[in-house]
């Protein structure tokens, strides 16, 4: 017969090792940072940057419209155990944020608060107020979708990386250095990898957002040797563009292009006949070849429009996870990219 773990026979060692590695299993699990995340996208950068410190809870699917979530009580109870919360603002949340915080006993959490943390409160706003409608539409604080825009992306990973390392500064290395791999991974795809090397992507993004002359656009590109997605963008740079919802102008800012109009009139109020006839008029003057789609949206209109218009319905991802294998926030900002380059050049 076998001896027992811990029979006499066993060298006196075996109790103290088994116990060791019990107590090394389990330390991590405990000590892990609970954090509950409105969006996919924000989840997804803290799992990015929080790696295995972190544990987190996402309170919506990415094929879902982040401006309505179900209240159910598993939000209330995660966020009564969680030591951060964060929040994308800009209005994202205006209508059930309150409400949910009125169940929460948790004010680490809340507004205001060290374990609460917006994100967007340091967002660059879009000229002339882009998004930013009357009351009673989704956005009247706001356009709340920078997170399309993968410069934004990077800012808001710092600030997660930051508030990560105020919260556990004992793990401060770890997440500096998972925030650093991201970021060139992201720089790399954004500008390629020689301009990443030697430039710093997000100063020079907005340097080249200011240019109008199309010389000075080339000599910009070759000068600093910009590949990637801002790159391959270059060719399309003044194009315009139409949505379903107005998600897409920091998308449309960071690559050059404009947004000619979208199919709700006003964000969150259905398409009319009127409108969409009015916006298909507008596309074929303008030669509009795509229209960006959002899972959430009624594909009928999509349909529509792009029937009587000649554009192409291009299946975009407002959100990580919202289409197939975009499971990550870089994958989200992959997926977008290589679609809408496809349905652009293939016009």
């Amino acid at each position: 017969m076998k001896p027992h773990l811990f029979s006499h026979s066993q060298p006196r060692r075996a109790l103290p090792l088994a116990l060791f590695l019990l107590t090394a299993i389990a330390l991590p699990a405990a000590e892990q940072l609970r954090v509950c995340a409105s969006t996919t996208d924000l989840d997804s950068l803290t799992r990015i940057i929080g790696g295995a410190r972190v544990q987190t809870f996402c309170f919506s699917k990415g094929t879902e419209d982040p401006h309505e979530i179900e209240l159910k009580p598993s939000l209330a109870k995660e966020l009564n155990r969680a030591d951060l919360y964060l929040q994308v603002g800009q209005g994202i949340e205006n209508a059930w944020l309150e409400k949910l915080m009125r169940t929460v006993n948790n004010d680490a959490v809340k507004p205001g608060k060290k374990g609460n943390l917006n994100l967007g409160r340091n967002v660059r706003p879009l000229e002339g107020g882009a998004g930013k409608n009357a009351p009673n539409s989704f956005h009247e604080d706001g356009n709340p979708h920078y997170f399309l825009d993968p410069i934004e992306g990077l800012r808001a990973a710092r600030e997660i990386r930051d508030k990560l390392s105020e919260l556990r500064p004992e793990w401060k290395a770890e997440f500096a250095a998972n925030h650093d791999k991201f970021r060139q991974r992201l720089a790399v795809a954004l500008v390629g990898e020689e301009c990443a090397k030697k430039d710093n992507v997000e100063k020079l993004a907005l340097e080249f957002e200011k240019l109008k002359d199309a010389a000075a656009v080339k000599e910009f590109l070759t000068h600093h040797q910009v590949g990637g997605w801002l790159g391959a963008f270059a060719a399309h740079r003044g194009r315009f563009i139409v949505g379903d919802h107005d998600l897409w102008y920091f998308f449309a800012r960071r690559f050059g292009l404009e947004v000619l109009g979208y199919l709700e009139p006003s964000p969150g109020v259905p398409p009319t006949t009127k409108h969409l006839q009015e916006l298909v008029a507008k596309m074929k003057a303008k030669q509009v070849r795509v229209i960006l789609t959002a899972p959430y949206f009624e594909q009928r209109f999509v349909e529509f429009a792009a029937k009587q218009s000649g554009a192409a319905p291009v299946r975009m991802a407002h959100q990580a996870g919202a289409r197939a294998a975009t499971d990550d926030y870089f994958q989200m900002l992959k997926h977008n990219a290589e679609q809408l380059l496809a349905a652009l050049n293939s016009k």
